[in-house]
């Protein structure tokens, strides 16, 4: 059963790790950003350049005047800190911190971006009726509406079609990319769960459903730790990270949470 000590240092881990806490700050300040540059009544004023700084690059922050805010800056700040220097607007969110790992370097990036680059104004108007076909059918499955605002003529790539639905539609879809994969696989290694858990997946991960009813199995289980789906999803991309998954699995159990640096 993998809701063992294990998956209770995991949730402890989540709730105690000022690295983490940030960049969940981080993420759920960028989702309302996101949400707010492609609500209906503002899609039509989207242009292809803020579309493609502010959804498809990946993040960061800066102060008000410009300044990237460095590493060693964000690590002396509280969780709480952070989140009420991004309420006031004395620290910005630029971009898509979503776009984790293999999504935001080198040939990957360029996959996110597709056919974003050089669209003219019929391009802009192109760009705005596929993300208007992927966000305004509530009732089309994600898998589909995905494979749809990616398919043939569209700037979207999937993997930005996938994130793009997950921050803005009400049920919040998993994204389900190599990351994310790599980091259930991992996740179900460091719990222990047996080959008939909802946690494992087949070989190939291809199986939406069982991908989704294994987050929505996460969430159910973490005791409102992981009820934010940008939580779970920072979970699976931080565990995907993992440099030595058995050392971490030791370090877990012996609830030393900050084992990775």
């Amino acid at each position: 059963m993998w809701r063992n000590e294990m998956w209770g240092g995991l949730l402890r881990w989540c709730e105690s790790d000022p690295e983490f806490g940030r960049e969940l700050a981080i993420r759920r300040t960028a989702r309302g950003a996101i949400r707010e540059l492609l609500r209906e009544e503002r899609l039509a004023q989207l242009s292809v350049s803020e579309f493609s700084r502010s959804v498809a690059s990946p993040g960061g922050l800066l102060h008000p005047d410009g300044r990237q805010l460095v590493p060693d800056e964000l690590a002396q700040l509280s969780p709480e800190r952070l989140q009420g220097l991004l309420d006031d607007g004395r620290l910005i969110v630029i971009g898509n911190p979503l776009l984790a790992g293999e999504q935001a370097s080198g040939a990957r990036r360029s996959a996110l971006q597709c056919g974003l680059p050089g669209l003219d104004t019929a391009g802009s108007e192109r760009l705005r009726r596929w993300l208007s076909a992927l966000l305004r059918d509530p009732t089309a499955p994600p898998a589909e509406a995905i494979a749809r605002a990616a398919g043939r003529g569209s700037p979207l790539s999937h993997e930005l079609a996938a994130v793009i639905l997950s921050l803005c539609s009400p049920h919040a879809p998993a994204i389900r990319d190599h990351t994310r994969l790599l980091g259930l696989r991992r996740l179900a290694f460091l719990l222990d769960a047996g080959p008939r858990s909802i946690l494992t997946l087949g070989d190939s991960g291809d199986d939406r459903e069982c991908f989704d009813a294994a987050c929505s199995g996460l969430r159910d289980a973490s005791r409102g730790v992981l009820r934010d789906p940008l939580a779970l999803d920072l979970l699976l991309v931080r565990v995907a990270a993992l440099r030595e998954p058995a050392a971490w699995k030791v370090a877990i159990g012996l609830n030393e949470v900050s084992a990775e640096g």
